[in-house]
């Protein structure tokens, strides 16, 4: 399923693995994206500079963004550096406010 080079994130309610190819975002049934059919992110703060609030990205043929939040400040800033970098390595459209 995923590589052994992904990370993993949990909470009471969520699961979040990134790997260098694939997102995986579950809450109660694991739901498995390609990186290459993200067509944009953006990372929400509370404040420029301050912590990760949410994050929010977008699917080719999905109407509504998909987000991310629900973990701890330490966790959301981890997973916002790791999506920010593979936005980079694939040139996925990237925003930070």
């Amino acid at each position: 399923m995923l590589q052994e080079d992904y990370q993993k994130f949990e909470s009471e309610e969520f699961l979040l693995q990134i790997g260098s190819q694939h997102l995986l975002y579950a809450e109660k049934s694991e739901v498995l994206f390609e990186f290459q059919n993200i067509t944009k992110l953006q990372i929400h703060r509370q404040s420029p500079g301050g912590k990760v609030s949410k994050i929010t990205y977008r699917l080719k043929g999905q109407f509504t963004s998909f987000q991310i939040d629900g973990f701890g400040d330490d966790e959301m800033e981890q997973i916002a550096n790791l999506l920010k970098a593979r936005a980079k390595e694939l040139s996925i459209p990237l925003s930070e406010d």
